[in-house]
């Protein structure tokens, strides 16, 4: 029977369940221990544009914020994720872009800050045209997921991780198991039904049960239109 070792503490165990649901006081993401490494931060903006642009202007500021604030995952550390709506924009709006985004800590939002990228986008694309500005920062937190991953999908996710935070913690001769560190969002459990037998959630057990209960939904489904 193969044995996995905690790489922080050095216990063992039997079995990968138990390994990623150790309460480990030496990993930086101990399960079920309530610390800043548990939690993310969202960082949403509201800006108003100045009332002295033409609608023209204001579409051509708003394509230009978008474009610099959501090119700069990837440029700097800790910025997961971002997406600047600047449509749909209702009459009781008093507001006119949102910038939505999500870091992996507290601290990296404070570097973002300040983050020679960001000013220049802030500098060149954002300050000149708004005229009122607010902000939420709040703290979101994820979950430690462990997934197993079969056939050809243990390849793809070893070539391409399909989250940041995306780490190898054990291999058999048919599968390697994954853990990845985030809050689930419904197109990540939509991407891990999609892939059927091929990947499996091995704890925590109640996300396990989420994508269980997704997958008998679609069954139930597609039985209705069979029927049909």
């Amino acid at each position: 029977m193969p044995k996995y070792y905690c790489e922080y503490c050095g216990q063992s165990f039997n079995d990968v369940r138990q390994l990623t649901g150790l309460n480990c006081h030496r990993h930086p993401n101990g399960a079920n221990t309530k610390n800043k490494d548990n939690y993310m931060v969202k960082h949403v903006i509201l800006w108003t544009l100045n009332p002295e642009l033409s609608e023209a202007e204001k579409q051509q500021v708003k394509q230009g914020i978008k474009a610099g604030l959501e090119g700069l995952v990837g440029k700097v550390p800790g910025f997961v994720e971002v997406k600047v709506n600047i449509d749909g924009r209702l009459a009781s709006s008093n507001a006119d872009v949102m910038l939505d985004s999500t870091l992996e800590s507290e601290y990296a939002l404070k570097a973002y800050a300040t983050h020679p990228e960001h000013v220049k986008v802030a500098d060149e694309k954002v300050r000149p045209y708004t005229v009122q500005r607010s902000c939420l920062d709040y703290e979101i937190p994820t979950q430690r997921i462990c997934l197993r991953a079969f056939g050809w999908e243990r390849f793809s996710m070893k070539d391409l991780p399909i989250h940041h935070s995306q780490r190898i913690v054990a291999e058999g001769e048919d599968y390697i198991d994954f853990e990845v560190t985030l809050k689930p969002t419904e197109d990540f459990k939509s991407y891990i039904v999609s892939r059927g037998e091929w990947l499996v959630v091995l704890s925590p057990h109640s996300f396990a049960f989420d994508i269980e209960d997704m997958h008998q939904r679609g069954r139930e489904k597609s039985m209705m239109i069979r029927k049909k």
